[in-house]
Protein backbone atom coordinates (compact mmCIF):
# COMPACT_ATOMS: atom_id res chain seq x y z
CA UNK A 1 0.00 0.00 0.00
CA UNK A 2 1.23 3.50 -0.83
CA UNK A 3 2.08 5.80 2.05
CA UNK A 4 -0.98 7.84 3.00
CA UNK A 5 -3.29 5.85 0.71
CA UNK A 6 -5.85 5.15 3.43
CA UNK A 7 -6.23 8.85 4.29
CA UNK A 8 -6.36 9.74 0.59
CA UNK A 9 -9.13 7.19 0.02
CA UNK A 10 -11.10 8.48 3.00
CA UNK A 11 -10.77 12.12 1.86
CA UNK A 12 -11.71 11.40 -1.75
CA UNK A 13 -14.61 9.17 -0.67
CA UNK A 14 -15.97 12.00 1.50
CA UNK A 15 -15.49 14.58 -1.27
CA UNK A 16 -17.61 12.49 -3.66
CA UNK A 17 -20.21 11.45 -1.10
CA UNK A 18 -19.20 7.81 -1.50
CA UNK A 19 -20.34 7.69 -5.15
CA UNK A 20 -18.43 7.12 -8.37
CA UNK A 21 -18.00 10.46 -10.13
CA UNK A 22 -19.10 8.93 -13.44
CA UNK A 23 -21.58 6.14 -12.71
CA UNK A 24 -22.98 7.15 -9.34
CA UNK A 25 -22.32 3.65 -8.00
CA UNK A 26 -22.10 3.65 -4.19
CA UNK A 27 -20.82 0.10 -3.60
CA UNK A 28 -17.62 0.73 -1.64
CA UNK A 29 -16.07 -2.53 -2.79
CA UNK A 30 -16.35 -1.37 -6.41
CA UNK A 31 -14.87 2.09 -5.82
CA UNK A 32 -11.29 3.32 -5.83
CA UNK A 33 -9.64 6.66 -5.18
CA UNK A 34 -7.83 7.50 -8.41
CA UNK A 35 -4.95 9.96 -8.60
CA UNK A 36 -5.35 12.49 -11.41
CA UNK A 37 -1.64 13.26 -11.52
CA UNK A 38 0.42 10.13 -10.86
CA UNK A 39 1.31 9.22 -7.30
CA UNK A 40 4.77 10.56 -6.51
CA UNK A 41 4.72 10.27 -2.74
CA UNK A 42 2.62 11.59 0.11
CA UNK A 43 2.31 15.04 -1.50
CA UNK A 44 0.25 13.45 -4.28
CA UNK A 45 -2.49 12.57 -1.82
CA UNK A 46 -4.25 15.94 -1.84
CA UNK A 47 -8.00 15.27 -2.30
CA UNK A 48 -7.94 17.77 -5.20
CA UNK A 49 -5.70 15.26 -6.99
CA UNK A 50 -8.33 12.56 -6.62
CA UNK A 51 -11.41 11.17 -8.29
CA UNK A 52 -13.66 8.49 -6.83
CA UNK A 53 -14.18 6.00 -9.64
CA UNK A 54 -15.57 2.54 -10.16
CA UNK A 55 -12.70 0.08 -10.67
CA UNK A 56 -13.17 -0.24 -14.43
CA UNK A 57 -13.39 3.53 -14.89
CA UNK A 58 -10.22 3.90 -12.80
CA UNK A 59 -8.40 1.41 -15.04
CA UNK A 60 -9.54 3.26 -18.18
CA UNK A 61 -8.52 6.60 -16.64
CA UNK A 62 -5.05 5.34 -15.71
CA UNK A 63 -4.60 3.91 -19.23
CA UNK A 64 -5.61 7.28 -20.78
CA UNK A 65 -8.58 5.62 -22.48
CA UNK A 66 -10.90 7.92 -20.54
CA UNK A 67 -10.45 11.46 -19.29
CA UNK A 68 -12.57 13.99 -17.45
CA UNK A 69 -12.45 17.69 -18.22
CA UNK A 70 -12.57 20.39 -15.56
CA UNK A 71 -16.15 21.05 -16.71
CA UNK A 72 -17.04 17.41 -15.96
CA UNK A 73 -17.25 16.09 -19.51
CA UNK A 74 -16.23 12.45 -19.85
CA UNK A 75 -14.25 11.64 -22.98
CA UNK A 76 -13.68 8.06 -24.10
CA UNK A 77 -11.16 6.75 -26.56
CA UNK A 78 -12.77 5.29 -29.70
CA UNK A 79 -11.00 2.04 -28.80
CA UNK A 80 -13.39 1.64 -25.85
CA UNK A 81 -16.23 -0.10 -27.66
CA UNK A 82 -18.25 -1.79 -24.93
CA UNK A 83 -21.76 -0.33 -25.25
CA UNK A 84 -22.18 0.41 -21.53
CA UNK A 85 -19.36 2.93 -21.58
CA UNK A 86 -20.90 5.11 -24.29
CA UNK A 87 -23.46 6.34 -21.73
CA UNK A 88 -20.68 7.93 -19.68
CA UNK A 89 -21.01 11.56 -20.71
CA UNK A 90 -20.74 13.61 -17.52
CA UNK A 91 -18.99 13.33 -14.20
CA UNK A 92 -20.36 14.73 -10.96
CA UNK A 93 -17.44 16.63 -9.49
CA UNK A 94 -17.34 18.16 -6.02
CA UNK A 95 -18.06 21.87 -5.76
CA UNK A 96 -16.52 22.56 -2.35
CA UNK A 97 -13.32 24.58 -2.99
CA UNK A 98 -11.15 22.18 -0.98
CA UNK A 99 -12.37 19.24 -3.10
CA UNK A 100 -12.68 20.63 -6.65
CA UNK A 101 -10.33 18.53 -8.82
CA UNK A 102 -7.16 20.39 -9.70
CA UNK A 103 -7.84 21.87 -13.16
CA UNK A 104 -4.15 21.84 -14.07
CA UNK A 105 -3.87 18.12 -13.29
CA UNK A 106 -7.04 17.42 -15.29
CA UNK A 107 -5.71 19.46 -18.21
CA UNK A 108 -2.47 17.47 -18.20
CA UNK A 109 -4.47 14.23 -18.19
CA UNK A 110 -6.71 15.55 -21.01
CA UNK A 111 -3.64 16.53 -23.05
CA UNK A 112 -2.07 13.09 -22.70
CA UNK A 113 -5.42 11.45 -23.54
CA UNK A 114 -5.61 13.46 -26.78
CA UNK A 115 -1.94 12.86 -27.59
CA UNK A 116 -2.51 9.11 -27.42
CA UNK A 117 -5.43 9.38 -29.83
CA UNK A 118 -3.09 10.67 -32.54
CA UNK A 119 -1.96 8.07 -35.10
Amino acid sequence: MRQGQSNFRTSVDAAYGGRCAITGVADRTALEAAHIAPYLGVGSNDPRNGLLLRRDAHALFDAFLLTITAAGDVLLSPSVVSPGYSAWLRASLPTAPQHIPDPTALLRHNTEFHRRLQP
